[in-house]
């Protein structure tokens, strides 16, 4: 837990050697997973209105199992889209611009770049908020260009190219779809 810690970080950081290693490292689709589960959750608090605080009673059991619905409804959405935005980028990089990644590459380099998406949890604050969220998505855009450059060695147009069709579909349209949430 605390290497998949670093690794966010550093991806975060847009440090070009994360994403060579994630890369080449079957193991590390665990640590994309965790990010994106957990960004999942951190973006579900903020849809639902943040966690349980008034302990003086317990919280009525159709509360607790709408943010329990809210909270899978939203990581299985950032995991399709997380799937999703890699066949794109795949499909792109590595089969129309003939970069060097395979899927598996890509599926584990875009994981990490949602490492940005622990911000959204500071959505609701007013004024602040919604800056946040557009820097915090942007962030992840700018990580996963960097991803796809490192991963199959493209060049950075190219790059940008594969990165940003999957982006939109993933981390705006999806989600409006779906959990009805404004464009993260």
């Amino acid at each position: 837990m605390n290497n998949m810690f670093r690794i966010a970080i550093r991806s975060a950081r847009l440090d070009k050697t994360v994403f060579q290693e994630i890369s080449e490292n079957p193991t590390s689709v665990l640590y994309g997973l965790g990010i994106v589960i957990l960004v999942g959750i951190a973006l579900s608090f903020t849809l639902t209105g943040g966690p349980i605080t008034n302990l003086d009673s317990p919280p009525k059991f159709e509360e607790l199992g709408s943010r329990l619905l809210s909270m899978w409804l939203t990581i299985m959405t950032l995991l399709v889209g997380w799937m999703l935005w890699s066949s794109i980028a795949y499909m792109l990089a590595g089969k129309f611009l003939q970069g060097d990644g395979g899927f598996r590459s890509t599926v584990r380099s875009l994981g990490i770049c949602y490492s940005p998406g622990f911000l959204l949890m500071l959505t609701p604050i007013p004024a602040i908020g919604d800056p946040i969220s557009i820097i915090a998505l942007l962030w992840i855009l700018i990580a996963s260009v960097v991803a796809i450059h490192e991963a199959h060695n493209l060049d950075w147009l190219g790059s940008i190219m594969s990165t940003v069709t999957g982006w939109i579909i993933a981390l705006i349209l999806l989600p409006t779809v779906v959990i009805g949430a404004q464009p993260m």
